[in-house]
């Protein structure tokens, strides 16, 4: 009869043989994370934008897209009368735009490419630092003396370096009835007004430029012959 202790051995032996093995680090085949796509921006430098420090003055930036051939579209909503620019479209990957300064103040200029992406620049134009200055605005006269109605004379508005516009108008006393003026507006640096005498008397007509300067032309008719068709 055999022992307990052999018994015992051989049921150790038994239950060896039937156990099974388990993984408790089975392996898995993770696959690699997808590439980002690139998300396309249109760069504009310099970053900080455009100063101009005198009317008439240029400044340029660039804006840029990586791999972009197509055309980059240029547009503001508030610089008219403040700033131009130009070319109002251009090709990428790369395009050079000029801005110029018209009047003191501060606008956007946006830049699109054809997906809508855009890219915006920052206009200052700031005339009051020192050696910015804007220019006097003058006129080269400022006496008009008519002895006849329908006469004419000239005068010209004057500002160096001013690409803006010159606005005539109605000083104090009014040219109401007295003498008219024309055209109503000239650009500079330079424009040319002509004064029509209509009727004795005397009165101003008021030279402004867009940055607020204003000159006067005092008209005066003594009417002594002539008339007005």
């Amino acid at each position: 009869m055999k022992s307990l202790k052999s018994i015992a051995l051989l049921a150790v032996i038994a239950l060896g043989a039937c156990s099974t093995t388990t993984s408790t680090n089975p392996s898995f085949n993770v696959p690699p994370a997808p590439t980002p796509v690139p998300v396309p921006v249109v760069n504009v430098t310099p970053a900080t934008g455009v100063q101009i420090t005198t009317i008439g003055g240029t400044a340029s930036f660039t804006a840029s897209e990586s791999g972009y051939a197509g055309t980059f579209a240029a547009s503001s909503s508030n610089c008219a009368g403040i700033a131009t620019f130009s070319p109002a479209s251009a090709t990428g990957p790369s395009a050079s735009f000029t801005v110029t300064a018209v009047a003191n103040g501060s606008c956007q200029i946006t830049v699109k490419d054809s997906a809508n992406v855009v890219g915006v620049v920052n206009v200052s134009v700031n005339t009051s630092g020192g050696g910015g200055a804007a220019q006097p605005l003058t006129v080269s006269t400022d006496q008009a003396t008519f002895t006849a109605a329908g006469a004419t004379s000239t005068f010209s508005a004057n500002e160096t370096g001013y690409a803006g516009t010159f606005t005539a108008a109605n000083g104090t006393p009014s040219c109401a009835g007295i003498a008219t003026f024309s055209p109503a507006s000239a650009g500079g640096p330079s424009g040319l007004f002509t004064i029509t005498a209509v009727a004795a008397g005397t009165c101003q007509i008021k030279v402004t430029d867009t940055n607020g300067q204003t000159a006067v032309v005092n008209v005066t008719v003594t009417t002594t012959g002539g008339s007005i068709s």
